[in-house]
């Protein structure tokens, strides 16, 4: 197919694609477990119903600090499911770095994984538009954060899934930070019909 017959495909459609086609096939393998396409639609979709309860809606953006895992994956589909938007922060930036970037872009959710809980206490602390941290990983929930797990757990059990309201194909869903700020930003979109890149 050419690129000029090729049809603007929303993010969330290529998710639930793969669901209808393969649901019970392995879509990810981490840490010893695979969930299937299904699965991984169904935690996505509790995961946009979370972020939904806390206050998140189209064009709110919401930060991501953590390794390549499953909940990765399925944060590059869950805020984009309820027209939210993405923003990965580098693990590797000092706190002092993090700190700029989301102050720069001024996320309602930071998402964490529990490698990262202590940088992402010091940054809700210089950061007042972090409302919730939410923490991925079976390990202890720290105090006066969410779980994830737990959290999707009760939402899929309960079936108390949102309506979707998914970013339409030339929305942002995904802003990358290629660099720390500096009195010139650098940060990447991938929305298309509009400037990709945001440079001083």
């Amino acid at each position: 197919m050419s690129t000029s017959t090729r049809q603007p495909t929303k993010i969330c459609n290529l998710l639930i694609k793969a669901a209808e086609t393969w649901p019970d096939q392995p879509a990810i393998s981490f840490e010893g477990k695979t969930q299937s396409w299904q699965e991984t639609l169904n935690r996505c979709h509790a995961a946009a119903t979370l972020l939904k309860s806390f206050g998140v809606n189209k064009g709110d953006r919401v930060a991501f600090l953590g390794l390549n895992s499953n909940v990765c994956f399925e944060s590059y589909y869950s805020p984009a499911m309820i027209g939210a938007i993405l923003v990965p922060v580098n693990y590797r930036l000092s706190v002092r770095e993090m700190v700029e970037c989301i102050e720069d872009c001024t996320p309602k959710i930071l998402m964490v994984d529990y490698h990262f809980v202590s940088q992402a206490q010091e940054i809700r602390k210089h950061c007042n538009c972090i409302t919730t941290v939410i923490v991925s990983g079976e390990k202890t929930t720290p105090l006066n954060t969410i779980s994830y797990e737990e959290s999707l757990r009760r939402l899929i059990s309960q079936k108390e899934l949102c309506k979707l309201t998914p970013s339409q194909d030339d929305e942002t869903v995904i802003i990358f930070y290629t660099k720390k700020i500096t009195k010139t930003k650098q940060r990447t979109t991938n929305n298309k019909q509009k400037p990709s890149a945001y440079c001083g």
